[in-house]
């Protein structure tokens, strides 16, 4: 167990008598939150609590000639802490703790700016807004921020031109769905039609361009035509496939369109499920390709090695030289030189529906990238960040605060170690 002490950075060269007032968390560490302070008084009646009505009483910052002339007081004020000041020094010291565990050997001072913890989000949200428990003995900052907001809800009313803008935007970016919503029944499902029967006109476009003999390839006639007819019943199927759904979707449309008013990525996540659907058959002509490609790929590789005369030892792991009979090479030899024959026009079908499917493929990707920037896009953060009002969490770091002379806490005839931590942006 360890004691941590969260003092604001402008009462570390505080030189006069004052109360401080926080709140004390005891869990795996003993943690002493110092938020406010007021002027010294010996009334015992205001020490109860300071400006904000959720602190207590922690203790005081005193002169060193005062706490040396009464030495009870700390018992007498029913101090938690206290700090002592003495002219000659820059900064005041820790004069007495209550609550000193067993086997102490460090007491951590950390400093931090009051305004820059109020001005703390942590995941795009007011520490204000965070529930009192979820820091928990996990990250006891949370705690500290929580306080110092509590401040800034009494003291500060709340900004109402900043959500009046927020909402205003959020007005201004669903105005292109409620024009989405009107046109979607008619015209967008118009010019979807026609788009998709352009592509289906370009697929058709494309096959009578690998009929004959593209960028000069002598390709197999045979091979060449079952391909191109298999293809193109395919495109026919599916052309007959998107006239019969045609009155069915502009029906669920509108359907659909209202479904866009759930956001502009929405609208994006619709439109990347129409490329899929509008590129299904071009996706199906590379499964077949990728297929026949990879088993004649195959083919050719086991077929040479035939011809060569080797063979592939399982048990050894390794290829070595065999006897084959004439008829196995006779029929290698045959099988090899067909493969071998019909696979540039395998290769041609295959790049270039393997080119249409990367281009299908990158074009969904682009839509996911931006739906998932603008998802997690943090509008009110980067609002607060042109105001100069934001600190995330993630930017804090805790560095250590160089003294004149190492300080100890003198408790029981022993001494304490005190190192000073500083919070900083």
């Amino acid at each position: 167990m360890s004691i941590k002490i969260y003092l604001p950075i402008d009462y570390f060269t505080l030189k006069k008598p004052t109360n401080l007032y926080g709140q004390v968390q005891i869990n795996e560490d003993v943690v002493y939150y110092v938020v406010d302070a007021v002027d010294f008084d010996f009334n015992t009646a205001s020490m109860e609590h300071g400006t904000i009505s959720n602190l207590r009483f922690l203790g005081s910052i005193l002169c060193s000639d005062t706490c040396a002339e009464k030495p009870n007081i700390y018992h007498q004020l029913d101090m938690r802490i206290c700090f002592t000041y003495d002219k000659k020094e820059p900064n005041i010291s820790l004069g007495y703790i209550g609550i000193t565990p067993e086997h102490l050997k460090q007491i951590k001072i950390i400093l931090y700016h009051k305004k820059k913890v109020q001005d703390l989000f942590v995941n795009d949200e007011s520490t204000l807004d965070q529930p009192s428990g979820s820091g928990g003995s996990d990250c006891d900052f949370l705690e500290l921020f929580r306080l110092a907001q509590s401040e800034v809800a009494i003291h500060k009313p709340k900004n109402r031109a900043l959500k009046s803008g927020l909402h205003l935007l959020l007005l201004v970016a669903d105005a292109p769905i409620q024009l989405f919503k009107y046109t979607a029944e008619n015209v967008f499902i118009n010019n979807i039609m026609g788009h998709t029967t352009g592509i289906i006109n370009q697929l058709y476009s494309l096959l009578n361009v690998l009929e004959g003999s593209p960028i000069g390839l002598k390709l197999n006639i045979h091979l060449n035509n079952f391909f191109l007819d298999c293809f193109k019943y395919h495109i026919q199927l599916w052309s007959m496939f998107l006239d019969l759904i045609e009155p069915i979707v502009r029906q669920v449309f509108l359907a659909i369109g209202v479904f866009g008013c759930l956001g502009f990525t929405f609208q994006i996540a619709l439109l990347a499920d129409l490329i899929s659907i509008v590129s299904l058959h071009s996706h199906c002509f590379h499964i077949y390709t990728k297929v026949l490609y990879k088993v004649e790929k195959k083919g050719l590789s086991v077929l040479w090695q035939v011809v060569r005369g080797n063979r592939y030892n399982i048990l050894k792991g390794r290829i070595e030289a065999h006897n084959y009979m004439d008829r196995q090479l006779y029929l290698a030899t045959i099988f090899f030189s067909a493969i071998l024959f019909l696979f540039p026009t395998t290769l041609v079908y295959y790049v270039v529906f393997a080119f249409l499917k990367s281009l299908t493929h990158a074009t969904l990707a682009i839509f996911e990238f931006f739906r998932r920037k603008l998802l997690f896009f943090p509008l009110e953060v980067c609002l607060k960040w042109l105001r100069k009002e934001l600190h995330e969490i993630d930017c804090l770091k805790i560095e250590d605060v160089a003294l004149p002379a190492k300080t100890f806490l003198l408790h029981k005839h022993y001494k304490i170690n005190v190192a000073v931590y500083k919070i900083r942006v």
